[in-house]
């Protein structure tokens, strides 16, 4: 995801100064402010995320970057754009498109201008070639398997995987990175390029500040950890084996209460703010944190189908894939399965441009919707 958050709060807890101003960015005909917290960690009514009703009716918050913009403004038409506040329509429109590998892919991650990269096993790397619109590989660095890619910016990548497998994609080439630990990292998320963290077995949490190298951080768990997601170095999250569930507001991990009470693993995990998360995992498991404690809530579908990746772009568009071709989308009251015309186990899912969803998974399985 690329959503932008300002930061403020330190790594040590301690409130930075925010002066909250209107902003207008010309280029893009955007107002309000670009953060959704105010300097004490609270929903920032400046934010048209928080409180839409500072756009006008010629104006649309761009959950991206929290402020109001034009509907004719930025690289992605307004009317093939995605409404964020309605839901997608529900049919059989996840094309398989073909991927020229067998390989089982792990993850993917898409930027706003619509380039896309894929990692899998054996250290397989792809990249979307839009202009003829075919994935193509791409030399990778490493034989091991590769879990999970995310990255600040298009020219900015890393992915990780297995004995601690780090790599940076620096806008031409990958190349791997030194870690302070050869512990396998099964997921990998940002704020922006200062500010990334990296889970995996053990619980273990690898993180990297500005100008620094990549240093272990303290988790509290020793449950695996499959997921890890934050839109601000306040409000970080990551979750793993035996339904835990650790938090980072800034001052360091602590263990959520509530978040390990059963023996089911949780793969995945998204989120739109402080209130708004959501956990997918074995047996169709699906969790909501609404800002307090976890709900559990109803996925629809058989029990014994893991559910692997979560993502959504707003409150009611959100997708979760799984098992044996599994796809299940949120429109902000219930959840209900999609046609995806395939069996095979879906492991990552995520957009790319204004408009495309990717989901990947075994055997070089790649699908696309377009909304």
């Amino acid at each position: 995801m690329w959503r932008v958050a300002m930061r403020v709060v330190n790594r040590n807890g301690v409130v930075r100064s925010l002066l909250m101003a209107w902003v207008t960015v010309q280029s893009l005909g955007g107002t309000g402010c670009a953060t959704l917290w105010d300097g004490y960690g609270q929903d920032n009514p400046q934010s048209c995320e928080v409180n839409p009703s500072i756009c006008s009716a010629s104006q649309r918050c761009n959950l991206d970057t929290h402020l109001c913009e034009d509907l004719d403004a930025g690289t992605t038409d307004a009317s093939s754009a995605p409404d964020l506040t309605t839901e997608v329509p529900v049919g059989t429109d996840w094309q398989v498109v073909p991927s020229g590998t067998s390989n089982d892919l792990f993850s993917v991650w898409g930027a706003p201008a619509g380039d896309a990269w894929i990692v899998g096993v054996s250290g397989t790397i792809l990249k979307w070639d839009s202009s003829s619109s075919v994935w193509r590989t791409v030399q990778s660095p490493t034989t091991l398997s590769l879990y999970d890619v995310w990255g600040p910016e298009r020219q900015t990548v890393f992915a990780v995987g297995s004995g601690g497998t780090l790599l940076r994609y620096n806008g031409s080439d990958w190349k791997l990175q030194s870690t302070p630990q050869a512990t396998s990292l099964l997921s990998i998320w940002g704020v922006d390029d200062s500010h990334i963290w990296a889970v995996g077995i053990g619980g273990h949490v690898i993180t990297k500040s500005s100008g620094s190298s990549w240093q272990i951080e303290t988790s509290q768990t020793s449950e695996r950890l499959y997921g890890v997601w934050g839109n601000s170095e306040s409000n970080m999250w990551s979750v793993g084996s035996n339904l835990i569930a650790i938090r980072n507001s800034g001052a360091g991990w602590y263990v959520e209460s509530g978040g390990s009470a059963t023996s089911l693993t949780t793969y995945g995990v998204w989120g739109i703010d402080k209130q708004q998360i959501w956990s997918v995992g074995e047996q169709g498991s699906i969790r909501m944190w609404n800002g307090s404690s976890w709900m559990q809530m109803s996925s629809g579908i058989d029990s014994t189908i893991a559910l692997r990746d979560v993502y959504g772009i707003g409150p009611k568009n959100i997708w979760a894939v799984g098992e044996k071709g599994t796809i299940v989308y949120y429109n902000g009251t219930s959840w209900a399965r999609q046609e995806t015309g395939t069996k095979k186990n879906l492991y990552g899912i995520f957009r790319s441009g204004g408009n495309t969803l990717w989901a990947v998974g075994e055997g070089g399985t790649i699908l696309r919707r377009t909304m």
